[in-house]
């Protein structure tokens, strides 16, 4: 990202203000070779909020966003902009036979979701794991997209989710800003 030089309306995202420079930062993802991009920082530094507010004023830019939201993070933001949420799975869990917490986590494998119990010699069966779609008239449509997500959201265990979508007019972003960001 590099500041804009005065004179003319840049294109892309505003995403800030350069102190260093004075000047507005302006980004466009789709000018560049490959569109896509990495957001990496601490723990509570503002990454959501970023991606949050990129998604926001891409919407007010009339460019549609599509999110695969593992943390049920933009299902708000997604009706505030009238956007639609597809379905998905509900967080991985199992408790054994004394209510205990079970460590689990979900694959795919070929069109098959797959929940993976890890037991331990502490584990008392049976063992109760039940993985739940957030919305059953979506699942031919979540379905279609594991396969597409995969690779890249199942690194580390963690469950293919695909969530919420966030698409929509620029005409829907002006009064979903407020309270979105909590």
């Amino acid at each position: 990202m590099a500041p804009v030089a005065c004179g003319g309306a840049p294109a892309g995202v505003l995403y800030g203000y350069n102190t260093a420079s004075q000047g507005l930062v302006h980004w466009d993802r789709f000018a560049q070779d490959n569109h896509n991009a990495v957001i990496l920082g601490r723990s509570g530094s503002g990454k959501s909020y970023l991606v949050k507010l990129e998604v926001l004023r891409s919407l007010y830019r009339g460019i549609d966003a599509h999110v695969i939201d593992p943390e049920d993070e933009y299902t708000r933001l997604a009706s505030a902009v009238g956007g639609t949420f597809l379905g998905g799975f509900a967080a991985p869990w199992a408790k054994d036979a004394h209510g205990n917490p079970v460590p689990t986590s979900y694959r795919v494998d070929g069109s098959t979701l797959v929940q993976s119990v890890r037991i331990a010699d502490s584990t008392a069966f049976p063992v109760v794991a039940d993985p739940k779609w957030l919305d059953d008239a979506a699942k031919g449509v979540t379905a279609g997209m594991i396969g597409g997500c995969a690779a890249g959201a199942l690194a580390g265990g963690a469950g293919c989710v695909p969530g919420a979508v966030a698409s929509g007019l620029a005409g829907g972003v002006a009064g979903a800003v407020g309270g979105l960001f909590s």
